[in-house]
């Protein structure tokens, strides 16, 4: 099953910022299909939507040092306010960005998370010069909405060619 098009659009309501229904329809979709691999991810970005932080970090430490759950587990420390913990995911990411190239665009997700603007916008710059894939969900992103309203972030979207809706 892929979650990114399957049952109830789990995805869908998640970028719709409606999280109420995202859980409910992820909820169901793990009751349908109980595999963790394909549900982990999903449910802990809800719960970060839902500021219930210690199930999301919870969530997100089960998928181990892989650079997408890392940059999300970051993110998800700095918002609840665990700085020194979301600073040290970075040198994490930093060694994937040495070795394979990945994690660029989750190191950018951090440092939003911190709210330290101008390191994210430097880390989404250096995805942007690297063709990073994490730019395709630049402009719905809820990790990126302490960005949004900097004028740096609707030229990067401009840049990226994402059509302006």
């Amino acid at each position: 099953m892929d979650l990114e098009t399957g049952p109830g659009d789990v995805f869908v309501y998640y970028y719709a910022r409606q999280y109420d229904q995202a859980l409910v329809e992820i909820e169901r979709a793990i009751t349908m299909h109980p595999d963790p691999a394909e549900t982990i991810f999903p449910l802990s970005i809800i719960y970060v939507e839902k500021r219930d932080y210690a199930k999301a970090i919870h969530e997100f430490q089960k998928m181990g040092n892989v650079p997408h759950g890392l940059g999300h587990l970051g993110n998800a420390y700095a918002r609840s306010g665990r700085k020194a913990e979301a600073t040290a995911i970075v040198p994490k990411l930093k060694e994937h960005v040495d070795k394979t190239g990945v994690g660029r665009y989750e190191i950018a997700l951090v440092y939003a998370g911190l709210e330290e603007k101008d390191k994210a916008f430097e880390w989404l710059e250096n995805a942007y010069q690297s063709r990073d894939k994490g730019l395709t969900y630049l402009k719905i992103d809820p990790c990126l909405d302490p960005l949004r309203s900097d004028a740096r972030f609707a030229a990067l979207i401009e840049r990226v060619s994402i059509p302006k809706s």
